[in-house]
């Protein structure tokens, strides 16, 4: 039975209110968009238009991300051998809602969640609006360059972080590179005639709840709508964008003022607080409610059930039943006494007056004709057993089981013997024949046979599988049971993972001293890109280890469903089946979201503010009005950056005051942006003392740190980052599977094992001794009345000829030719007539014969009796030894 989703399942999302308000709209975008403060570069009006950009952007990906999710979503199917109650089924979709909102909204967190750690590691430069660099950006810093051969002056564009104190900040110098959630409160500045008289910008208002951090969606992310609700602080807002946008309006855009209203908070319906970080609603994929439901009755009629069994337990025979069996089994009894009795009897006779006259001949003959009669022994025993053969075969012939009454009431007495004679030889073997056809019929086909065993333990159940195998089926009491209750899934993540490598504190200390002027380094050195090639492994271990407990997490969820109890080896076959689908299909997802940000980074061609991917290039002879010219970077083997993102070069340190001087790091590499050579680079530095001395060295960091053991894997040292992604950052999976949880889950209510039979002595006698009864009854109405119209129409046929004989005398002077006529049409007649006779007789005995041992077929199988209770519905009634099945049929099933 399959059903598509679409059927039964409906799935209208209700998203964010603000993702319907007027702050998306494109009207209050191009206002903002027109309002800059010229002077104060931290106001918050200059980055507003980039944020509520973003925001509108959000909230179009949010939507098609989920529309996208319910289609394919809506594109599986339900399959089910048998309908589940209504309980069983919403039980099984309440969970699979569950899964697929847990999915989604995992899902684009984690590409939220990758964009940022990119942005965090690769610093894309994004150039700020009208001119202006904000704090917490690089400064983009000029030097003159001269080129002492051709004496030609150049300029050299580097950035430069800027530190500022931030006590919100986990660290007390907060810069972006080091800690990306730098932050402060937004502020908005006064612009008016005096201040722009006097150069003096104050700030005028503090946006309750807005941020501003390292980038606009940085901002955005630690912000909240606490003032899109607030009807006052909106006023104020709009007062102050209102007051800039009309002193710095121009009539080249053309753009009109626009007045969004405020969102209204309803505790009842919003899920979302006022006050909730935006990050957090981002989380929910903006989601407030997901308006899913289900219809049993659309799957009933899609189902469309042709028929509904339930099994009972019930004895095999009520009181009523074993009444009439007894009875039955009297009945036969006495039937079968009453034929073998008179037999019995006069076989007792024979043999005691057998055994008289012997020994009366014992007195009379000597003991030599004794020994001549115990020489002749098989043969008296011969003449012995054919006498005794004659002997019945003529008291079969002379015996009458029936008396005048069972005959017409014109016959005579003698008339009568002679019936009941002839009659009970036809009763006699019309009960042998059908005895013996019954006898056959049972011997030669098989039986189907159903052993069932009520709530077996454990240990019973395996005794039962090591008896019956394959045969053993077992029912299951609960249908549905969750993954985590007889699975335990433990990942062991690689050390690095686990280690002071991807801590805080350690990258701090190994950085301290570089971030004041990180700059000044050779833009190879590998001082530029250490922190963050640290920050991405942190990033990397940490994405990994959710991913991984989001997959763990999600599959223990998930309901096994089975009608039947598996066999341990069935099971755990299965369960290990799963197990590898979804350990092998998880990283491939978590790799393609990197993929697809780096390719949009490189296909974009964002420069990265460690220039690694592009530089500036501007002559010193074209500085006035031009724009400064990019050229990409150039690796090992031409490898250029504009071409491929993967071009790299062996990570090293420069020696300061000799330039020439370089000291490679083992197994780390520099490139075009600082992820991607490192997802090429390998971690044998962090296994190698020596190595991470040399770091401390031209770090200048403090404190001691060990370096990892390798004893328990030692080719890891050789794989690259990009190979660990591939594992999640996982050395192995420890799975433990038990399947007495998952017996007790299931909870067996009954288990049963299915033979093949030929036949049962003891139930063969037990029914034919109640069979006879009824086949006296039969044979005993049929027998007489057969043979007496087998006799009455031979008696027509007889006196029919003696009359055609004596016409023929009468007529006088016949001639030779009419006479022989005559006697030949009489012969054809008689034979004809015998002919016909014959038949009718064969075909009566053949019917009776056939109605009997179908009677018989019927009797044996007695496990079904139909009983019509309308035009559409029929109760179907099977038993078996141990249960009752009944089951409801509806003739409009499809």
């Amino acid at each position: 039975m399959v059903t598509p989703y679409t059927t039964i399942i409906s799935l209208v999302p209700i998203f964010h209110q603000v993702c319907q308000s007027d702050f998306i709209d494109k009207r209050w975008i191009d206002v903002l968009k027109e309002t800059v403060h010229p002077y104060a570069a931290l106001d918050w009006r200059n980055t507003a238009f980039s944020q509520f950009q973003f925001l509108s952007d959000l909230c179009k990906l949010a939507n098609e991300t989920v529309k996208d999710a319910i289609d394919q979503f809506m594109m599986q199917f339900f399959i089910s051998s048998n309908l589940p109650t209504e309980t069983e089924f919403s039980t099984q979709f309440n969970e699979i809602l569950k899964q697929f909102s847990q999915s989604t909204k995992f899902y684009f967190s984690r590409l939220i969640a990758v964009e940022r750690l990119l942005e965090n590691v690769d610093q894309p430069y994004m150039k700020s609006s009208n001119h202006l660099v904000q704090s917490f950006h690089p400064n983009l810093v000029a030097h003159v360059v001269s080129n002492k051969t051709n004496r030609t002056n150049s300029l050299n564009f580097v950035f430069r972080f800027m530190q500022n104190n931030d006590t919100n900040s986990t660290f007390t110098d907060c810069v972006c590179i080091v800690n990306p959630h730098c932050q402060r409160p937004a502020p908005i500045y006064n612009y008016d005639y005096d201040s722009n008289k006097n150069s003096t910008y104050t700030i005028s208002y503090m946006l309750p709840g807005w941020k501003q951090s390292c980038s606009p969606m940085d901002s955005f992310m630690l912000s909240n709508f606490e003032c899109l609700y607030s009807v006052d602080c909106l006023l104020r807002l709009l007062r102050h964008v209102k007051t800039l946008f009309i002193l710095t309006y121009t009539l080249i855009t053309r753009v009109s003022w626009y007045e969004p209203r405020p969102l209204v908070y309803n505790s009842t319906v919003d899920r979302f607080y006022p006050d909730m970080l935006i990050r957090d609603i981002i989380a929910d994929i903006m989601i407030e409610r997901w308006n899913s439901s289900t219809s049993y009755k659309k799957f009933y009629e899609n189902c469309a059930p042709t028929h509904c069994t339930y099994t009972k337990r019930v004895h095999i025979k009520n009181f009523f039943d074993a009444i009439i069996t007894l009875i039955s089994m009297i009945s036969g009894v006495i039937v079968s006494v009453r034929l073998a009795t008179p037999l019995f009897i006069k076989l007792i006779l024979y043999l005691w007056k057998r055994i008289v006259k012997k020994r009366s001949e014992e007195q009379n003959h000597t003991q030599q004709e004794l020994d001549v009669i115990q020489l002749k022994f098989f043969d008296k025993l011969k003449r012995i057993i054919w006498k005794l053969l004659t002997t019945s075969i003529n008291t079969i012939f002379s015996l009458n089981l029936f008396h005048v009454r069972d005959f017409s009431s014109n016959i005579t007495r003698e008339s009568a013997q002679g019936l009941g004679r002839w009659s009970t030889r036809l009763y006699i073997g019309l009960f042998i024949l059908i005895n013996f056809i019954f006898i056959l019929h049972n011997v030669i086909e098989s039986e189907t046979t159903t052993n069932s065993y009520d709530q077996p333990s454990i240990s019973e159940y395996h005794h039962l599988v090591e008896i019956h195998g394959e045969k053993l089926q077992c029912s299951c009491s609960n249908i549905a049971s969750k993954y985590e209750t007889f699975i335990q899934i433990q990942p062991k993540h690689y050390e690095i993972c686990t280690s002071p490598f991807v801590s805080d504190q350690w990258q701090m200390n190994v950085t301290r001293k570089l971030i004041s002027d990180l700059f000044t380094y050779e833009k190879n050195d590998y001082r530029v890109f250490l922190l963050a090639h640290l920050k991405f492994l942190q990033g990397l271990c940490r994405n990994s280890m959710e991913v991984v407990k989001n997959v763990i997490d999600q599959f223990n969820s998930t309901l096994l469903i089975t009608k039947k109890l598996l066999a341990k080896k069935e099971f755990d076959e299965s369960i290990n089946h799963i197990v590898e689908q979804t350990k092998s299909n998880v990283p491939i997802e978590f790799i393609n979201l990197f993929s697809l940000l780096l390719i949009v980074y490189h296909g974009n061609a964002f420069i990265s503010k460690y220039q690694s991917n592009y530089k500036y290039v501007f002559p010193w002879d074209h500085f006035n009005k031009v724009y400064a010219p990019t050229e990409p970077m150039i690796y090992d083997n031409n490898c250029t950056c504009g071409l491929t993102s993967n071009c790299t070069t062996q990570a090293g340190f420069f020696n300061q005051t000799n330039s020439m001087d370089f000291i490679p790091v083992q197994g780390l590499k520099t490139g075009c942006l600082p992820s991607e050579s490192f997802r090429l680079s390998t971690l044998e530095c962090f296994y190698n003392q020596s190595c991470l001395n040399l770091i401390q060295q031209y770090t200048n960091s403090t404190g001691i740190i060990s370096s990892l053991s390798f004893s328990t894997n030692e080719s890891l040292i050789n794989k690259t980052v990009n190979e660990l992604m591939n594992d999640l950052f996982v050395e192995s999976w420890l799975i433990n599977i038990d399947y007495l949880s998952y017996f007790n889950q299931c909870l067996p209510s009954f288990c049963s094992y299915t033979y093949n039979q030929r036949y049962n002595l003891l139930d063969l006698i037990t029914f034919l001794l109640g069979f006879q009864a009824g086949l006296g009854i039969v044979l005993n109405w049929i027998c007489p009345r057969t043979v007496q119209v087998i006799v009455k129409v031979y008696q027509y046929r007889k006196k029919r000829s003696n009359i055609i004989h004596s016409q023929s005398i009468e007529k006088n002077n016949p001639t030779t030719e009419q006479t022989s006529t005559i006697e030949t049409n009489d012969k054809r007649n008689s034979i004809q007539y015998s002919y016909r006779f014959i038949n009718v007789c064969f075909i009566f005995v053949f019917l009776t014969i056939s109605l009997i041992h179908f009677t018989i077929f019927i009797t044996s199988k007695a496990s079904s009796s139909n009983v019509t209770v309308d035009k559409n519905m029929m109760i179907t009634k099977r038993t078996s030894t141990t249960t009752k099945t009944e089951t409801i049929t509806s003739t409009e099933g499809a």
